[in-house]
């Protein structure tokens, strides 16, 4: 207590403001862990997507064109990716390897009759801890542990714990999980029936909560709407579809069944800005791979820092760009695509220019000192002259 106490003089807070104790006993992934999606029968992707950690499927994997996977794809199954992929990573498969025009993978591919061929026991590891972790949420709720909450997660705030409805979990607008500042705090929210999230709805992480340690469990499917932001680790004993433009924060887990992805709405891409007038850039990009299945429709360029940006309509390259940027300031710029069932996520921004160059300043070299001379007048007819 002593020590606490210092520690708070010195970075010069309160003894009372010690991070609070909330529930933090965690849901053990174990072998698990290392997958990003794990699907008992096949995962589907289409669209533009992105995965930090392996893929894995008790069947078939297939992934759509511009697909980037940092990890392993696993599959007992074949393996299909679409055109101009990059996986960093090894391809394990039980079939047919097919790759489309492109595609690049860093690592090795292994087919299941070579020795180096390390996919089904992976796949089984990741699968039985699963099964686990499924077990021991069940188990606490069956203990007493945690407290009810109302089906209807749009419009609450959650603390850290167990949180179970018996009947369904449905999420409309936004739900907002506070940590109470404790990084640690654990939140699992489990259902003995189906999961639905809305179009556009949200769950937001406050206070320090972190998607890694938010654990979702549905005694049936998952029904993510498109145009929506979840964050947390999914174990649904059926099947996850995921719906188009939703971005997850967490890993996906499917106990018995497949896991899908909608298509996603690009963003542009090799975008570079140059200088119209201090008022004005050109925006020039690459149109997306993917529309997300509706018609472009508009983008928007934003700057960084961030200003008030008006950009040109339009829906080819280059664009306008006006706003009021700050003398002698470097702005980048990135682009969203827009079409009518909602936005990409921004471009990687362009290199920085100075669209208002600062004014040159402007200094006087002291002049030389000056040494006044005096005369004399003489009176004339018309005058004086001086001498």
């Amino acid at each position: 207590m002593l020590f606490a106490a210092l520690l708070s003089t010195l970075i010069g807070t309160s003894p009372t403001s010690a991070v609070p104790t909330v529930y933090n006993n965690p849901i053990n992934l174990d072998r698990a862990n290392s997958f990003h999606i794990l699907a008992s029968t096949y995962v589907s992707t289409s669209g533009p997507n992105a995965s930090t950690g392996d893929i894995g499927a008790g069947g078939a994997i297939t992934t759509s064109d511009n697909y980037r996977i940092t990890g392993d794809l696993i599959a007992r199954g074949g393996i299909t990716t679409g055109g101009v992929s990059v996986v960093t990573g090894n391809l394990f498969a039980g079939g047919a390897i097919v790759l489309g025009a492109g595609t690049t993978v860093s690592g090795s591919q292994y087919l299941s009759h070579t020795p180096e061929y390390l996919g089904d026991a992976r796949y089984e590891n990741g699968k039985l801890d699963l099964d686990s972790a499924i077990s021991d949420i069940a188990k606490r709720v069956a203990d007493g542990v945690g407290t009810s909450v109302a089906p209807v997660l749009g419009g609450q705030t959650l603390k850290a714990g167990l949180h179970s409805a018996a009947t369904s979990f449905d999420l409309t607008g936004t739900l907002i999980l506070d940590a109470e500042n404790n990084p640690d705090a654990i939140f699992i929210l489990k259902t003995d029936g189906y999961m639905a999230t809305a179009a556009g709805s949200e769950v937001r992480l406050i206070n320090g909560a972190q998607a890694k340690n938010v654990f979702w469990s549905t005694a049936l499917y998952l029904s993510m709407g498109a145009n929506s932001f979840f964050k947390g680790n999914v174990l649904a004993t059926t099947y996850i579809s995921v719906g188009a433009q939703t971005l997850v924060t967490g890993k996906l887990f499917s106990q018995n069944s497949y896991i899908s992805f909608d298509s996603v709405l690009g963003a542009p891409t090799s975008v570079s800005a140059t200088i119209i007038n201090p008022g004005a850039v050109s925006v020039a990009f690459n149109i997306p791979s993917s529309d997300g299945g509706k018609t472009i429709t508009s983008y928007v360029i934003a700057s960084i820092p961030d200003i008030a940006i008006t950009t040109e309509a339009g829906t080819s390259s280059p664009l306008s760009a006006t706003g009021d940027f700050a003398p002698g300031v470097s702005y980048s710029f990135t682009i969203v695509s827009v079409n009518t069932a909602g936005r990409s996520s921004p471009s990687s921004p362009s290199s920085s220019i100075i669209p208002n160059p600062a004014a040159p300043s402007l200094s006087a070299a002291p002049s030389a000192a000056l040494t006044p001379t005096f005369g004399t007048r003489t009176p004339t007819a018309n005058g004086f002259t001086v001498q």
